[in-house]
């Protein structure tokens, strides 16, 4: 996390470092192809399952796709107290 300006209502600059690993990109490799598969038995019993996009069979390909069509489910946390900024919490309107 860094600041974004001298602005002290500004938000900052955060960068949760998602998959900066090569274990990282492993296990979400991992389940892509499982996602990937269990669409397929799906399908194969007969749920009616709509195509989805489907990356190709290297380790690069499964990497792009990650890229342009994961996203985190990370949320941020902290020490501070959840209450409003009067009463010395963090929480505002944001």
């Amino acid at each position: 996390m860094r600041l974004a300006s001298t602005d002290p209502r500004a938000n900052p600059l955060v960068d949760l470092n998602c998959l900066a690993t090569e274990g990282d990109r492993k296990t979400m490799r991992t389940a892509v192809r499982f996602s990937l598969q269990l669409k397929k038995e799906l399908a194969a019993r007969g749920y009616d399952i709509t195509d989805a996009i489907v990356p190709g069979p290297t380790d690069a390909d499964v990497d792009e796709f990650i890229q342009q069509e994961c996203m985190s489910a990370l949320h941020y946390s902290s020490t501070r107290r959840m209450a409003p900024e009067s009463e010395e919490g963090v929480v505002d309107d944001r």
